[in-house]
């Protein structure tokens, strides 16, 4: 008989190393939030079709779409450059808004163009209001109001690397008239607001540089005339918006300044009121943003159902809240943080009460049960 081989001791298992814990990203809350794409870059919600709930609205440079508020398509477009910026005009203009289509991405040649979208049973039609070719084919801003006893939409689209042209939009028929309101360097940011009356709009300009290279930037009311009424800021700005935050009929401008030049080592992320009290334009620093060299992203709206607006601050690493207190002095608090690219509100199951659309780079998040400061 043979005999049996001599057996073959086993090699240990080879342990491997537990793999690093992937990193976690800060901040980030909500539940995920179904939508069509992914990449998304911007958002708005607005009641497109008049049903009382509202739609959303997300752009990237793949495409656009209009989706119910649970993220069901509703409609579906073509992008045709990257989103610089998207708006929705508000009561009285049943589905249309606006998406400035410009430099970004995969769009580095341009022309900038800015169009008219209308949504209606399932359906987008589009008007392209501008197209712009530029050194810096890029649309800075829209604003949507009031310009010399006109409504209408005001573009504000890069003429040169440096130079705004600011041209308001009148809807004429079937077409849209352009008129040249000003050219002002770095007007990075734009708005209307009713701060000196209840019924005429004053047009907010606010810029990440001074007129001369290398110079602060700054915020001022430009009138009619051309003439500038000075907004006392510190440093540049990147966003502002306007709101009744009194409740005496006029509206308070939101200014989110401390943009500097050599922003990560002297940036602040300031939120700053101004408002006309008595025929005097006065500022009140309202909120910091700690850590932060930037407020990109303002919005006010009312989160707990009591009339009056709360403010919402998008910096470079959160999305913070701002409340006034019954006795005038104003807190804080941190809802978000991340990669956070924009964000919008409103009441998205029906309930009256105010939820939040996180937009990160990979995914969208839904926040309900707004903790407020």
């Amino acid at each position: 008989m043979a005999a049996a081989p001599a057996s073959v001791p086993r090699r240990p298992a080879k342990v491997l190393p537990t793999p690093p814990a992937p990193p976690t990203r800060p901040g980030q809350v909500g539940e995920p939030w179904a939508a069509p794409a992914q990449g998304v870059e911007r958002i708005a919600l607005g009641d497109l079709d008049g049903d009382g709930r509202p739609e959303a609205i997300l752009a990237s440079h793949e495409g656009l779409w209009v989706t119910d508020a649970g993220g069901r398509q509703l409609a579906k477009e073509s992008a045709i450059g990257h989103p610089n910026a998207l708006l929705i005009p508000g009561a009285g203009e049943k589905g249309l808004f606006f998406v400035a289509w410009g430099y970004g991405r995969k769009y580095l040649t341009g022309p900038s163009k800015v169009v008219a979208y209308r949504y209606a049973r399932g359906k987008l039609t589009k008007d392209i209001i501008q197209e712009k070719a530029s050194q810096r084919p890029a649309v800075s801003a829209l604003a949507w109001g009031t310009w010399k006893g006109r409504t209408g939409l005001l573009i504000g689209a890069f003429k040169n690397k440096y130079d705004v042209d600011l041209t308001f939009a009148v809807r004429q028929g079937a077409a849209w008239g352009l008129t040249e309101v000003a050219t002002v360097r770095m007007a990075n940011a734009l708005g209307f607001a009713k701060a000196r009356s209840k019924v005429a709009d004053d047009l907010v300009v606010g810029r990440l540089y001074g007129d001369a290279q290398g110079t602060p930037g700054d915020a001022f009311l430009l009138e009619a005339s051309g003439q500038r009424v000075p907004i006392a800021v510190q440093g540049g700005l990147r966003a502002l918006a306007s709101a009744d935050l009194d409740g005496d009929g006029l509206a308070e401008i939101l200014l989110g300044d401390g943009w500097a030049q050599a922003y990560r080592k002297d940036g602040r992320a300031l939120l700053t009121q101004a408002s006309f009290k008595g025929g005097t334009l006065g500022t009140e620093r309202i909120g910091e943003l700690d850590g932060e060299f930037m407020i990109q992203r303002i919005s006010a709206a009312d989160l707990d159902g009591d009339g009056r607006p709360e403010v919402l601050a998008l910096g470079n690493a959160s999305l913070t809240v701002l409340r006034r207190g019954a006795a005038g002095a104003w807190a804080k608090r941190r809802l978000a943080g991340g990669e956070l690219q924009d964000f919008a509100v409103g009441d998205l199951d029906g309930d009256g009460k105010a939820e939040l659309i996180l937009v990160y780079p990979r995914e969208l998040r839904r926040l309900k049960n707004i903790v407020l400061p």
